[in-house]
């Protein structure tokens, strides 16, 4: 299954500790360019 969305949902995820449900549920994580920009870009 090819899951595509923008970084609002994976920063939820990081910001409840959940990030691993990505994997968890769809197997494979691919990150466009563009989003992982965007997560770079976070305040830590």
């Amino acid at each position: 299954m090819l899951v595509i969305s923008d970084t609002s949902p994976i920063t939820n995820l990081i910001q409840i500790g959940h990030l691993d449900l990505l994997r968890q549920v769809f197997g494979q994580v691919i990150l466009p360019r563009t989003v992982y920009d965007e997560l770079g870009e976070l305040p830590r």
